[in-house]
């Protein structure tokens, strides 16, 4: 019980006081790596929900997907994917360029910049119902300043945890999305060689059984 009531203290440091917060994750490096796992875990099982929930609650006139076209496995992926990309690209950026951040460290201060997310995505589908469509410019940006408030937090995690100046944070903010887009681009590749080469070999199997078993 006080574990979980320490996570919703540190939820709510992050929504209230985001400076404690990362102060507190420098001063706890080697506090329990379990826990910030499960931390870790929570916080993204719950922004899938919000995120996946969000198409089903929100009002039609506002809505940009079908109900019935929602992809959990999509849904889940548009959350832990650039998320987690972006924890890998900014840890090898700061290790490279005097950084002080341990990948644990990283990986639970983005999962909890999270937050916000998690918590006003529900609300804004319910308030999504008080606006009608030739409002629908003042829901969009509600929705993205939501969006820059989650950035503005893996941002200052990343100058914080580093004790890195404003400039270089931003050097490393530039170089950790040119490492994402490699990132993306080298799995995309894979991806690609991969059916190809399943493709081939189901091909070559294919003509051997019509050789030799017809």
């Amino acid at each position: 019980m006080t574990g979980a009531l320490q996570y919703v203290k540190l939820a709510l440091m992050v929504l209230f006081n985001p400076i404690d917060f990362l102060d507190v994750m420098k001063r706890d490096r080697a506090g329990d790596k379990k826990g910030k796992i499960l931390a870790v875990v929570v916080l993204h099982a719950l922004a899938f929900l919000a995120n996946y929930s969000y198409v089903f609650i929100v009002s039609f006139p506002l809505s940009s997907k079908e109900p019935s076209s929602a992809n959990y496995v999509l849904e889940l992926c548009i959350i832990t994917v650039p998320l987690l990309t972006w924890v890998i690209a900014a840890y090898a950026m700061s290790s490279i360029l005097s950084g002080e951040s341990k990948l644990i460290e990283i990986l639970t201060t983005a999962s909890y910049a999270l937050v916000p997310f998690i918590l006003f995505t529900p609300c804004l589908a319910l308030a999504s119902h008080v606006f009608s469509g030739a409002e629908q410019g003042i829901y969009q940006a509600l929705r993205g300043l939501v969006l820059v408030w989650v950035l503005v937090l893996l941002l200052a995690g990343l100058s914080r945890l580093n004790d890195y100046s404003a400039g270089k944070t931003i050097v490393v903010t530039a170089l950790s999305i040119i490492a994402m887009v490699i990132i993306w681009a080298i799995a995309l590749l894979l991806f690609s060689l991969t059916i190809q080469l399943f493709s081939f070999f189901g091909g070559f199997l294919k003509e051997i059984n019509l050789k030799y078993f017809y």
